[in-house]
């Protein structure tokens, strides 16, 4: 069956890829859906790769053309993604540490990052069919939420390896488990809806759309919201109300969008006022708790840990979680929640350097208008919320590696380059 779910999830791409760069990437994002819970119950090897034999099948058919392109369009996106993922690349042949551990560590670092460069080529019905598979995804999620949240997160994740974050993390009103939903772990589940809100948002600014999908588009969005208060992980819901903050902010302060914005904050507190396992994130009004959440990562010893690193420990040796049948080969280095620690711990200062340097020059721009609001409010709410899950990278680590969230991030990022870009025009 592993073996079986392996090739499916990498046929299953290819043949959508085939038919559009947008479906290509619905059924990336669909196998990262799914990922999760699959894993959970089918221990494999197979399994462990299987979103990544998916992420192949797409570049198989999208990679190469996405580079021409982009060397016309976008040649300095092209060249930050070729440096950011060369520099882990030379170091993979470092033996440093065990083989497999260094690959490992080169997926975490490199694997995913030509997905800015393809998503930087999106046309715009490709947007336009991403935001209606992550509504529909999403929807799909909050099903199996709230039929963990009646049966139980046991009626679908046993405990093993890789499911006992999942069992440790009993923190939740009257000693719940929070809900993963269809991911690894709440985390990933808040995360992924989280990052999906942008090209949602981007397709309900759409001019001309029918009553079907304004439906699907908003129930989508709803799920989303649903989704941060059901996992029971506080990092999603902070990221979301500073990420909303700064997209309100990049719009032009709208007073229209603030409004909208303080309506939909009121109705989920008021939604969870009335039952406490969804209470978890109402612990962010506690200023004491909060500082001292970042002061355990973003710290004097995250500090410590960056300067004690200067060429880094060696590819793998802080990947956020090695795949279970690689955990006995791990390095020993110190723990971090601390993502540009992290970077730090295996790649360097040089590596960190690279990162920083890269989103400075990302975020630094202004977003050029366009002439489809799709193209345009899904750069302005992913400029916000990108850049805000950067800046929360100060308090957690796997940015860069949570599946699919990673890939939301990395799409968007590869659209805000293009918004960035007055020569990356929108595609009709």
């Amino acid at each position: 069956m592993s073996l079986a779910l392996f090739i499916g999830a990498f046929a299953i791409t290819y043949l959508a890829a085939r038919r559009s760069l947008g479906a290509g990437f619905a059924a990336v994002l669909a196998v990262g859906y799914l990922n999760g819970v699959l894993r959970a119950n089918y221990l494999s090897v197979y399994t462990t790769l299987m979103f990544d034999a998916s992420v192949g099948a797409f570049y198989l058919i999208h990679l190469f053309p996405a580079l021409r392109m982009a060397r016309r369009t976008l040649p300095g996106l092209l060249n930050w993604c070729l440096i950011l993922a060369g520099y882990p690349t030379v170091l993979l042949f470092v033996p440093v540490h065990d083989p497999l551990v260094q690959l490992a560590g080169w997926r975490a670092e490199a694997w995913y990052l030509p997905l800015m460069v393809i998503a930087s080529q999106l046309r715009i019905h490709d947007i336009r069919l991403l935001g209606l598979a992550l509504a529909l995804l999403n929807l799909m999620t909050l099903a199996v939420s709230c039929y963990l949240y009646v049966r139980g997160v046991e009626a679908l994740y046993p405990h093993n390896v890789v499911t006992d974050i999942i069992y440790k993390s009993r923190d939740i009103a009257g000693g719940y488990m929070r809900i993963p939903s269809t991911f690894l772990n709440a985390h990933a589940y808040g995360g992924t809806m989280v990052m999906s809100f942008s090209l949602i948002l981007g397709c309900l600014a759409r001019r001309e759309k029918d009553f079907l999908q304004t439906l699907l588009l908003t129930g989508g969005l709803l799920s989303a919201l649903a989704g941060v208060m059901l996992c029971g992980a506080r990092v999603p819901a902070a990221t979301l109300i500073l990420g909303s903050f700064v997209c309100w902010v990049r719009s032009g302060l709208s007073f229209k969008i603030l409004a909208w914005g303080v309506f939909v904050l009121a109705g989920c507190i008021a939604v969870a006022s009335t039952n406490p396992r969804l209470q978890r994130f109402f612990q962010l009004q506690k200023t004491e708790d909060v500082v001292n959440r970042a002061a355990v990562s973003a710290n004097e010893h995250a500090l410590d840990v960056i300067l004690s690193y200067p060429v880094g420990a060696g590819l793998g040796a802080a990947v956020p979680s090695l795949p279970y049948f690689l955990a006995g080969r791990a390095p020993k280095v110190p723990g971090v929640e601390n993502e540009y620690a992290r970077l730090t711990i295996s790649l360097g200062w040089p590596g960190l350097a690279l990162w920083l340097g890269f989103l400075f020059w990302l975020y630094r721009r202004p977003i050029y208008s366009r002439v489809e609001p799709e193209f345009y409010w899904a750069a302005i709410f992913g400029h916000g919320m990108t850049l805000t899950a950067w800046g929360t990278a100060l308090i957690g680590t796997g940015i860069l590696t949570s599946i699919p969230a990673s890939v939301l991030l990395l799409t968007q990022m590869g659209l805000v380059a293009r918004a960035g870009s007055p020569s990356g025009r929108s595609y009709p």
